[in-house]
């Protein structure tokens, strides 16, 4: 049996307030369902609700594939993609390497973030998407 967020495992290891999870994969659209599986995994762990993590991996998955067909990836471009963990909240930081354009949304995408995720935030090369468990950000309307 696995040990809930924060309890002791059967190992007798913890898991500590706030955990970073570190994932890089090769830049194409193929690896887009690794990186929701990954996505889904962590959400699940911390308590969302099916909803919510339906939620977060179609912002993900919307960055990721926006990353990928930027500007054709060379086959070298990886995505480095950092969840920091906490109790009710995932924030999901996607980075390409080896590109020189600056990442931009289009208005569709943002449209899509704005609907899914509690916050986006864009630089140069990469976004970020946070989500938070209805219980832990106050939201009833979920």
């Amino acid at each position: 049996m696995l040990a809930s967020f924060g309890e002791m495992s059967e190992q007798g290891a913890t898991r500590s307030a706030t955990d970073i999870v570190d994932l890089a994969v090769p830049l194409r659209v193929d690896f887009a369902v690794s990186v929701r599986i990954m996505t889904a995994s962590l959400a699940a762990d911390v308590g969302f609700t099916v909803d919510e993590i339906d939620d977060l991996r179609l912002g993900v998955s919307e960055v990721f594939t926006l990353l990928a067909d930027h500007d054709l990836a060379a086959a070298d471009e990886r995505c480095h993609v950092t969840y920091v963990v906490s109790d009710g909240e995932i924030s999901v930081t996607m980075r390409r390497s080896g590109s020189r354009d600056p990442v931009e949304l289009d208005p569709l995408a943002t449209s899509i973030l704005a609907s899914v995720v509690d916050e986006h935030q864009v630089d140069a090369d990469g976004v970020t998407v946070v989500k938070r468990a209805s219980e832990a950000s106050g939201d009833s309307n979920d």
